[in-house]
């Protein structure tokens, strides 16, 4: 049991979200190295660490569905649901993902469920589906030219559930632009508001 009440609403709150054990940051790279990915389908009746335990689904590729005061009469039937669409939906295995861009611009962070073994370094999955998105971030270094488009690639390394090694590359362009407003008023409100929670300034936004 490591909810503590005290902790709530201070800086001390995040470490109620993190993984407490290494054990379990172990299995989560073994994982990940065998092309597993994992869901938790959870209907505690007790207390459980979800952010411990959890953190093989957030490692893996995988996803925690969680059903608090599970009743089987009211809940069955959206647990059938989502483990039918889990093992049905398209996925891909012993997954690794590069993310370049073109001059003046250079990845930054990466937010989602995944293994990173370096800061700037490539991520890998144990598995990934048709539900999951990757938050890229890049940072400018001041070399951008208006005249000039700005390109964007990824390449996903996967393999098919018939054994089949595959690349899936997808391509962007984009304008620059030196019209903030613009950029802005075009922008994608929900990935950017996606990002702000991943990156942990959400509060100090908002507030």
């Amino acid at each position: 049991m490591r909810e503590d009440p005290k902790l709530y609403h201070n800086e001390k709150e995040k470490v109620l979200f993190q993984t407490e054990h290494q054990a379990w940051r172990k299995v989560a790279g073994k994982l990940v190295e065998a092309g597993v990915g994992v869901d938790f389908f959870m209907t505690p009746s007790a207390y459980i660490d979800v952010a411990t335990v959890g953190h093989v689904a957030s490692t893996t590729g995988g996803e925690i569905f969680f059903y608090p005061n599970f009743v089987a009469e009211r809940d069955a039937h959206k647990l059938h649901s989502e483990l039918s669409h889990s093992f049905h939906r398209e996925t891909g295995y012993q997954v690794l993902m590069k993310v370049r861009c073109s001059n003046g611009l250079q990845v930054s962070t990466y937010h989602g469920n995944f293994l990173q073994h370096s800061h700037a370094g490539d991520v890998e999955f144990g598995a990934i589906d048709a539900d999951k998105c990757v938050s890229v971030m890049f940072s400018y270094d001041g070399k951008l030219d208006s005249r000039v488009d700005a390109h964007f690639q990824s390449a996903l390394l996967y393999t098919t559930r018939q054994g089949e090694r595959r690349v899936r590359c997808s391509n962007i362009v984009a304008g620059v632009t030196e019209n903030i407003r613009g950029a802005i008023r075009l922008a994608d409100q929900d990935a950017v508001l996606g990002v702000l929670a991943r990156e942990g300034v959400l509060p100090s936004v908002v507030g």
